[in-house]
């Protein structure tokens, strides 16, 4: 009968440890592919990769992470400072496809969150997501929506561009923040998402995929194991009295 009991608990120990170590590896998997977005802007690493070009330099454009706006963690803040008119409008930031190892974004599609601050308007009628290289391509950007707006650009096949950014034409003076972009998603020309660039937070990725607390978590099943360890019990008791019974 003791053989009978040990089994059953020895069983109900492998099964439940086997649901506490997963528990654990699931909370240690933050990784960049969990970071949900090609560039999150959570830090400053991606930044780099990005170019000014244009008119914006002369426009003083900068590039920052801020916490003043987001749709998670962080986002990327664009400002211009400068008071003298421009001679031309275009101007602004880019990537090019060489960071990602590729000769051009052809059959490539790209997804962000744009938040246009309500001064812009006054300056420019719209800004322009847009790709560039063989053809431009482009995506309005709509200065008159202050909120967080999801736009998309896909590059068509036959159509080897080899830059991706945002367009600003204001040209005629402005000082302050131009707009801020959150979670650019690049997918190759196959659907897959590009790898993070490795400037997701932790912390960030840790709290949108785990939801609630550990402890919590980790007391609920603590609370099933006992809990079924004590049914298990009860029932070896009860199969043990019948066999003395019965004897």
């Amino acid at each position: 009968m003791k053989k009978i009991i040990g089994a059953i608990f020895a069983a109900a120990v492998m099964t439940f440890g086997g649901i506490v170590c997963s528990a654990a590896k699931e909370e240690k998997a933050s990784s960049a592919a969990d970071a949900g977005a090609t560039f999150c802007f959570d830090t400053n690493a991606g930044i780099s990769k990005w170019e000014i070009f244009g008119s914006a330099e002369s426009a003083g454009l900068t590039m920052d992470i801020s916490n003043d706006r987001k749709v998670s963690g962080s986002a990327l803040v664009l400002k211009e400072d400068f008071t003298e008119s421009l001679s031309s409008k275009f101007g602004g930031i880019k990537v090019s496809s060489k960071q990602f190892g590729m000769s051009s974004f052809e059959g490539c599609r790209f997804e962000m969150d744009i938040y246009v601050e309500a001064p812009v308007k006054d300056h420019a009628n719209e800004l322009k997501m847009y790709s560039d290289g063989k053809a431009w391509i482009e995506q309005i950007v709509d200065v008159d929506k202050q909120s967080w707006v999801h736009y998309s650009l896909t590059v068509p096949t036959g159509q080897a561009n080899d830059y991706f950014g945002l367009s600003i034409p204001i040209a005629d003076g402005y000082s302050g923040t131009v707009a801020y972009i959150d979670n650019l998603a690049i997918y190759d020309p196959s659907g897959e998402m590009m790898l993070n660039v490795g400037d997701f937070s932790p912390e960030q990725v840790k709290a949108e995929t785990k939801g609630g607390s550990t402890f919590g978590y980790v007391m609920m099943i603590i609370f099933f194991i006992i809990l079924i360890l004590g049914v298990l019990a009860a029932l070896a008791y009860f199969v043990m009295r019948l066999i003395i019974r019965y004897r």
